[in-house]
């Protein structure tokens, strides 16, 4: 009887202690996936998430709300040379890649095509309001005061920016000397016109003629339709920002 005591407590010892190693076994296990997991999401958060995301908000911030072209995806471009892509979220790379090859491609061919129109528009309305045209502008008279060509193109190119943005100091992450300088050029050709024409000219300040060619182009068919896709393109960059977000979070 104390042989078969001795017997089962043995046995039940063995099985306590096998039990015991397995769950310990078991939780140092789920310990040790845990935390690779998490040494893998922060690496994957740090190499490719994080510096997408600030990529995201300098896209929306400078190049969508500001209307520019000149496009600089370093952080996509490295992701993409290191062959990190592969390990971004399969739902997140396809929108990324949607995003980047179609919609953000159509609105910056969309900006260059309402750049040139106003371009176009402001140039025309410019001769039009001061009452000159191109072979007028290397005027000279005596006393040496002229206008060139130079000053009018940069005139029309810095005034074109506040036109698309609808805003008289230009877009987001223009130089603040832009409107300055182009202050200065319209002051020249307004007295150029002065000058030349011995009269008043219809506005005064350039801010006049800034609100009096925001009411000329609003109506501007590719200008309309520009700004509608900045609106689109801004909410898509932001919910894929927040798709983001919640895998940084995880």
């Amino acid at each position: 009887m104390v042989f078969e005591d001795q017997a089962a407590g043995y046995i039940l010892g063995l099985f306590g202690a096998s039990l015991g190693f397995l769950i310990g076994g078991s939780f140092t296990y789920y310990i040790n996936k845990r935390l690779q997991e998490k040494d893998w999401k922060r690496e994957l958060n740090e190499r490719i998430y994080y510096p997408l995301l600030d990529e995201l908000h300098r896209i929306r911030d400078y190049y969508l709300m500001g209307y520019k072209t000149d496009i600089d995806l370093t952080e996509w471009d490295r992701i993409k040379s290191e062959h990190l892509h592969y390990q971004i979220d399969r739902k997140i790379g396809e929108i990324i890649n949607d995003f980047f090859v179609i919609k953000f491609h159509n609105f910056i061919v969309s900006v260059n095509a309402a750049n040139r129109r106003i371009k176009e528009i402001v140039e025309k309305e410019l001769m039009e309001v001061f009452e000159f045209d191109k072979k007028f502008i290397w005027h000279y008279k005596e006393g040496g005061f002229s206008i060139n060509n130079t000053q009018v193109s940069s005139f029309i190119e810095a005034f074109s920016s506040m036109l698309l943005c609808k805003d008289k100091i230009g877009c987001p992450g223009s130089n603040p000397n832009d409107f300055v300088q182009a202050n200065n050029n319209y002051e020249h050709i307004k007295k150029h016109y002065e000058d030349l024409f011995s009269k008043k000219a219809k506005f005064q300040k350039m801010e006049e003629f800034l609100h009096f060619m925001w009411e000329k182009t609003k109506e501007e068919g590719i200008i309309k339709s520009t700004r509608k896709k900045q609106k689109g393109v801004i909410k898509e960059i932001n919910d894929l920002i927040n798709e983001i977000k919640k895998i940084v979070r995880i």
